[in-house]
């Protein structure tokens, strides 16, 4: 639990409050869809997030994403799988385009998608 003094320009501190997040200053340019926290080292910064490089085989109405960053949450058609070691596999019931969306670990930006099947 951290705990935070919020203050007026003047210096006078208008209210104590606690709470479980870090407050990190920042400029304009960073933003939560671009930029993570990386809370592993003594001194907390603000990094860019990493893209994500899909790598993937399409065999009939499956498809086999690999590369793919432990616990990343793809979706598609209602379904919901979380990446482990071998990646993630998505078999479709019929021949199609389907839309992809990879939600990785904060330090790597969400990716969407489209792969044809079948």
């Amino acid at each position: 639990m951290a705990r935070y003094a919020m203050a007026l320009e003047s210096g006078e501190i208008i209210q104590v409050t606690e709470g479980p997040y870090l407050y990190i200053p920042c400029d304009e340019t960073v933003s939560d869809e671009t930029h993570y926290v990386d809370t592993t080292q003594e001194t907390v910064q603000i990094f860019k997030k990493q893209e994500l490089d899909i790598t993937y085989i399409t065999n009939g109405l499956e498809t086999l994403f690999t590369q793919l960053p432990i616990n990343t949450l793809v979706k598609s058609e209602g379904l919901s799988v979380i990446s482990d070691e071998q990646g993630v596999t998505i078999e479709f019931e019929i021949p199609g385009t389907y839309k992809i969306e990879f939600q990785p670990p904060p330090s790597y930006a969400t990716k969407r998608m489209e792969v044809t099947v079948g």
